[in-house]
């Protein structure tokens, strides 16, 4: 019964998890994509500053990030987005989500990343809701129990009636 109980809370927390990424996208502002420029625009930015041309910005902005954070966030970011597309994809290739969807006039692309996102925030933060939910699973099931025991044992209390009962008698008459 506890880990029906568990199991059935845990995919409400992942349907709230996926209708919160679908509403909010938590993660995607956590970790914003790199802009990959096209090399027209690095054309055009290298016409507009030349001396720009030789630095590598970019290479020099993720050294700098790599130091810092010692590289967990570039690895945490690059690892979401693989992830995100990954999921984004089969929620994509699934006809029967793309009709859902369009049928209730809905983005299938931003609901997939939606999915997507939902559901790795709900992987992420199972160490924290997991034991959470284990542990008031658990209450509820020792608050139930301990109800049905409580209201098991209870007598029935002895009640004075005034003498009424004193006037029948305990056999049974033949008439």
């Amino acid at each position: 019964k506890v880990l029906g109980a568990f199991v059935g809370a845990k995919y409400v927390t992942l349907l709230a998890s996926i209708a919160l990424g679908a509403r909010y996208q938590p993660l995607r502002r956590l970790f914003p994509k790199r802009q990959v420029r096209s090399r027209w625009e690095q054309m055009k930015q290298a016409i507009k500053d030349p001396r720009r041309v030789f630095q590598r910005l970019e290479e020099k902005q993720q050294l700098a990030l790599r130091r810092k954070w010692g590289g967990w966030y570039i690895w945490t970011s690059e690892r979401y987005w693989y992830m995100s597309e990954k999921l984004q994809a089969s929620a994509q290739a699934n006809r029967l989500w793309l009709g859902l969807v369009s049928y209730f006039g809905g983005n299938p692309r931003r609901v997939a990343l939606g999915v997507a996102e939902g559901t790795i925030l709900c992987k992420i933060t199972f160490p924290i809701w997991g034991p959470l939910e284990l542990w008031m699973v658990l209450c509820m099931f020792e608050r139930q129990r301990r109800h049905v025991s409580d209201s098991s044992d209870m007598a029935l209390p002895d009640c004075d009636l005034g003498g009424i009962l004193e006037q029948y008698s305990d056999e049974v008459s033949e008439e």
